[in-house]
């Protein structure tokens, strides 16, 4: 899959839906896949799940484990990246401030990722030749 424009402006008012958590998830992969490609380390990510729908939603294991996986791919030391919750139980309350957390931090490591992308061939190489610069 292909990286999906997270939602940023969670509001009190908000719903978190299926699909919200897919996206997330399917995020937190397109980043691994970025790390592994510009840094080549395969940061071991836990099971991802995409394709919930309304039937069945998982909720405290499975947002311990997603968590989890957003710390993995956090890889980098980057400002503006909020602390994971990996302590979720049942009957946690989960709010647009969680929301936001989880969506940010996946934006905020694949902006910087993505910028980078394209460099990787020129990094540690040398380019001579007869052309004046």
């Amino acid at each position: 899959m292909a990286w999906q424009t997270p939602k940023l402006n969670w509001t009190e008012d908000d719903f978190y839906n299926p699909e919200d958590l897919n996206r997330v998830e399917n995020n937190t992969l397109e980043v691994a896949d970025l790390i592994k490609q510009i840094l080549d380390n395969d940061v071991g990510l836990e099971s991802i799940v995409t394709n919930r729908d309304y039937s069945a939603i998982e909720f405290a294991d499975s947002l311990n484990r997603i968590e989890r996986n957003i710390q993995k791919v956090s890889v980098l030391n980057l400002n503006g990246l909020v602390a994971s919750k990996t302590t979720w139980n049942v009957g946690d309350a989960f709010s647009f401030k969680d929301a936001i957390r989880l969506e940010t931090n996946t934006s905020i490591i694949y902006a910087l990722l993505i910028k980078n992308v394209d460099n990787v061939p020129y990094c540690g190489n040398l380019n001579c030749g007869e052309d004046v610069i």
